[in-house]
C-alpha cells in the first residue's frame, strides 16, 4: 500500500540521506583522498565523532524498543570505523546505549571488536537506572581491560534547556560560528549540566573506585566549569561525612539514654525514689535522637 495514493502528487521538498563519505567516489582523483586533509592539518590523530546523531540516538535508547535502539547504534558504529578506515591517524569513537544491562555489555565488547577506540555513552541518565547501576559493570570493566575510553560528548544529554529561554522578543542572534542553528551564548551556558551530574553520579557511587584504571573523557563541552564542581564534589564529601559522624553520636547517646532509664526504675518497673531529675534528662535525650535520630539530623542544620 503506498503512502499517497487516491490521485497525482508531485513531492517538492524529497531529500537523501548523506553518508559522510557519500561524495568521495564522485570526487576528481585530486581531491578524492581524505588523508590529504590529515597532512595538511597536521595531526599525529584525531578521535572522530559524529556530527547530528547523538541527540537521536540518545532518544531512541529512552523508549521501548531495544532492537531499534541498539541496531541503531550498530550502524553507526559501523559508519565511524568505515569512514575512519582509510588512515591509522583516524580514530571511531562506537556508541554504547546504556539502556539494558546485557545488550550495553555486548555492544561494547562488539564495538571495540569492530575497530573503535573510544566508547561513547550518553551524557544523561538511562529511562529506568542510573548509569552507575550494579548492571552496568561488565562496560567499565570491558573498557578498562582493553584501555579503551570512556567519553561524553555534547549533545548526548538531549536538549540543553527549554528552548523558550530564546523568545525574548528580539531578534535570534547568531551562533558563534555565525550560523544560527548551534551554540549560542544562552544554551552554552546549559553545556555542562549533563555530564556534570553523570560524573558525580560515577564518582559518588563508586564506579572510579571500583575500575580504578577506567579513563574518562568529556569531550566539547568546555572545562571552566571543572574547578567549581570539584569544589563542589568536594564539600557534598564533607557534609555527607559530617552528618554521618553526628548521626553516630546521636545513636550512641540514644543508646545510652535507653541503659540510664532501664537502670533508673526498680525491679518492679516503678521509678526509684530521688532520681526524677536524672531520669527527665535521660528522656529529653531519649526524645531528641533515641525514637528517630535520622529526623534529628534532618531539623537540625550542620554546622559549617
Amino acid at each position: 500500500m503506498p503512502y499517497a495514493e487516491g490521485r497525482t502528487y508531485h513531492d517538492a521538498d524529497s531529500h537523501v540521506m548523506e553518508t559522510p563519505d557519500w561524495l568521495v567516489p564522485y570526487a576528481d582523483p585530486g581531491v578524492r583522498e581524505r588523508p590529504r586533509a590529515l597532512d595538511l592539518l597536521g595531526f599525529s590523530s584525531q578521535l572522530v565523532f559524529n556530527t547530528f546523531l547523538n541527540p537521536y540516538l540518545l532518544d531512541t535508547e529512552r523508549k521501548d524498543d531495544p532492537d531499534f535502539a541498539y541496531g541503531l547504534a550498530r550502524a553507526h558504529n559501523r559508519a565511524m570505523v568505515d569512514f575512519c578506515s582509510v588512515d591509522r591517524r583516524l580514530l571511531a569513537t562506537g556508541y554504547v546505549p546504556l539502556a539494558d544491562f546485557e545488550r550495553a555489555r555486548a555492544m561494547a565488547e562488539e564495538a571495540i571488536a569492530m575497530g573503535t577506540k573510544a566508547l561513547l555513552i550518553p551524557s544523561a541518565c538511562p529511562a529506568r537506572h542510573s548509569p552507575s547501576h550494579v548492571g552496568l559493570f561488565p562496560v567499565w570493566e570491558i573498557a578498562q581491560e582493553a584501555r579503551i575510553p570512556i567519553v561524553l560528548h555534547v549533545g548526548g544529554g538531549g536538549q540543553l534547556l527549554d528552548p523558550h529561554y530564546f523568545a525574548n522578543g528580539l531578534p535570534p542572534v547568531p551562533d558563534f560560528h555565525g550560523g544560527a542553528e548551534n551554540f549560542r551564548s544562552v544554551d552554552y551556558m546549559a553545556i555542562p549540566f549533563p555530564p556534570m551530574q553523570t560524573l558525580s553520579t560515577l564518582i559518588i557511587d563508586g564506579i572510579l573506585d571500583r575500575f580504578p584504571r577506567l579513563k574518562i573523557g568529556v569531550i566539547e563541552q568546555g572545562a571552566v566549569w571543572v574547578p567549581s564542581w570539584m569544589r563542589q564534589l568536594d564539600t557534598t564529601v564533607a557534609a555527607f561525612s559530617k552528618n554521618e559522624e553526628r548521626l553516630k553520636r546521636l545513636q550512641l547517646r540514644a543508646s545510652e539514654a535507653a541503659v540510664l532509664l532501664r537502670q533508673l526504675r526498680g525491679p518492679d518497673g516503678r521509678r526509684a525514689r530521688g532520681m526524677m531529675v536524672t531520669q527527665r534528662r535521660a528522656r529529653r535525650v531519649r526524645r531528641g535522637a533515641m525514637l528517630d535520630p535520622r529526623r534529628a539530623l534532618a531539623t537540625s542544620a550542620p554546622s559549617p
